[in-house]
């Protein structure tokens, strides 16, 4: 999962475990105001504030896009009222099914890449790619000794 870039999409759970990963590293930023030396300690919290706020909107972008709508929705948390509604959309509507515009179903992607990967392990041309390659190993060991 890309985290930098603001494209593609982020289903619930995912954002919830950033969302905490954020709040742990702002209450550190906040920390860091503790510290004696207080141009360092400005210093410190101005940059990981402004490297927070860019994850931030990274990821309520990627899960605007998840449930189909532009990241331009985003502009609504500035409206009083209007903000509730793009909120309660980031955290608890379920994102859309199948591919949207903004990329592949998260959910089902991963699922289809787990089977994909089962049926590839599970294949007879795998099962005799590696007997093959034991019995290569055995030819070697006895020519060897």
């Amino acid at each position: 999962m890309n985290t930098i870039l603001p494209i593609g999409r982020m289903r619930r759970r995912d954002f919830w475990l950033s969302k905490v990963v954020i709040v742990i590293l702002s209450y550190g930023a906040f920390l860091t105001l503790l510290i004696e030396n207080q141009n360092i300690a400005f210093g410190l919290f101005y940059t990981s504030l402004a490297l927070l706020t860019y994850a931030e909107i990274v990821l309520m972008s990627k899960r605007v896009h998840d449930v189909g709508y532009s990241a331009w929705w985003l502009s609504l948390l500035m409206i009083p009222f209007a903000n509730i509604f793009v909120i309660c959309m980031v955290l608890f509507v379920e994102g859309t099914e199948g591919e949207n515009r903004f990329g592949l179903d998260p959910i089902k992607d991963r699922k289809d890449q787990s089977d994909a990967e089962t049926k590839k392990a599970n294949t007879p041309e795998v099962k005799v790619d590696i007997m093959d390659q034991i019995e290569q190993l055995k030819k070697e060991r006895e020519a060897r000794n």
